[in-house]
């Protein structure tokens, strides 16, 4: 039998759609989680009651063979390259990684950008787009990151977009935003996201954001998927989610996988 998704189905026979929830929600092998998204209906905040959970399908799972797989193949390839060429290729991915990020946020970044950053880098001089390579060299150095706390995630920001937010978006509550946004498609106009409002809000999900990604019962690609909707979801800074997001995304794989698997999900 295929496998219909929920939205298929709430368009479908909608008053099937929240009986079809639950059950698959309480479906013996579907992983549940306490992570609560904001949910939207016609442009408006429409509820934040349903718990995120995976059914791991044999169609996933075998997605997740594979990326293991390959990672495994990549990572073999890597170590007969000489040192050189190993930086030189993980340098190419960076190139076009924050680029193709900074490009999703809708800033305009060049190949002589980056270029200029890590030549500031090496002189130890400060230039625009600094901190985001030295982070993403940190990758390829082993530094990885282990996000235990909410202070934590805000560290993470400030070094990521240090000096880059413009000054009505800098961050006006003790660790986040404190007031409310909207999230709008640029080619249409609509809203497509109204995520929480309130900063104590903004910390418990990211509370639960922290737990489920430290989670040792949960397969650590589930982990990275369902974490990284959730993380935008909440949407705790102003400006900047994407990168952040992304960031810790790429981090967290090329640390269970390879750096190169890990980079190249910034272009995705």
């Amino acid at each position: 039998m295929n496998y219909k998704n929920l939205k298929s189905i709430y368009y479908q026979d909608y008053s099937s759609y929240e009986e079809e929830y639950f059950k698959r929600l309480n479906s013996i092998g579907t992983i549940k989680t306490s992570m609560f998204p904001y949910l939207m209906k016609k442009e408006s905040f429409a509820s934040n009651q349903y718990p995120l959970f995976v059914m791991p399908l044999l169609d996933i799972l075998m997605m997740m063979q594979n990326i293991i797989l390959n990672s495994t193949k990549i990572s073999d390839l890597a170590t007969k390259l000489p040192e050189v060429a190993h930086k030189q290729f993980y340098q190419e991915h960076l190139y076009t990684a924050i680029i193709s990020t900074n490009q999703i946020e809708g800033i305009h970044t060049t190949r002589k950008d980056i270029a200029l950053a890590i030549e500031a880098l090496h002189k130890k001089k400060n230039a625009k787009y600094v901190s985001t390579v030295r982070m993403y060299l940190d990758i390829l150095n082993g530094d990885f990151l282990h996000i235990a706390s909410i202070e934590e995630i805000r560290e993470i920001y400030d070094k990521l977009t240090h000096g880059e937010i413009d000054r009505e978006d800098e961050i006006d509550g003790k660790l986040f935003r404190k007031d409310t946004v909207s999230i709008v498609n640029n080619q249409s106009g609509k809203i497509e996201h109204i995520p929480p409002g309130k900063e104590d809000k903004i910390i418990e999900m990211l509370q639960s954001w922290i737990d489920f990604i430290n989670d040792e019962n949960v397969p650590f690609l589930i982990k990275a998927t369902l974490g990284h909707y959730f993380f935008e979801n909440i949407h705790p800074f102003y400006d900047g989610n994407g990168r952040i997001g992304r960031y810790i995304l790429a981090n967290y794989l090329s640390r269970k996988l390879d750096p190169f698997s890990g980079l190249i999900i910034s272009k995705k």
